[in-house]
């Protein structure tokens, strides 16, 4: 009896597959939307570091809801185009991540059905940007 060939595999992305970026490069970002939301640098970096669980697992929301809750914990109210600006930012540093990895077009030749496997959804803020 042959053995039959799986369905579906489990990935871990971030850290595993893609590189998570150095703290400073990850700083550096959230100095930035601090910038554009209006509140200090570094409490908002500690603040993004502090969620990455939460985050992770979208207990905070999607990317902009999760900014939102993040300038909320600080006192600020964004408006609507500081949020997408700030989601931009974020999302460029996402990407920029992505394009440092084999992994990616690996796991989109998955999802596009190439090997015979399901693609399992990917967990995450910001994930929804990349594979909708």
């Amino acid at each position: 009896m042959r053995p039959k060939r799986p369905r579906a595999v489990l990935f871990d992305l971030f850290i595993t597959l893609v590189p998570g970026g150095t703290r400073d490069e990850r700083d550096t970002v959230s100095r930035v939307m601090a910038e554009v939301l209006d509140v200090a640098p570094e409490p908002l970096a500690a603040l993004v570091r502090d969620t990455f669980d939460d985050r992770t697992r979208g207990r905070l929301g999607d990317l902009p809801e999760s900014v939102r809750w993040l300038a909320g914990s600080l006192g600020a109210t964004p408006s609507v185009a500081a949020l997408a600006t700030t989601v931009e930012r974020r999302t460029e540093m996402t990407r920029s991540l992505h394009q440092r990895t084999w992994a990616v077009p690996a796991l989109e030749a998955l999802g596009a059905g190439a090997t015979g496997m399901d693609g399992v959804e990917v967990a995450g803020e910001a994930q929804p940007a990349f594979w909708p």
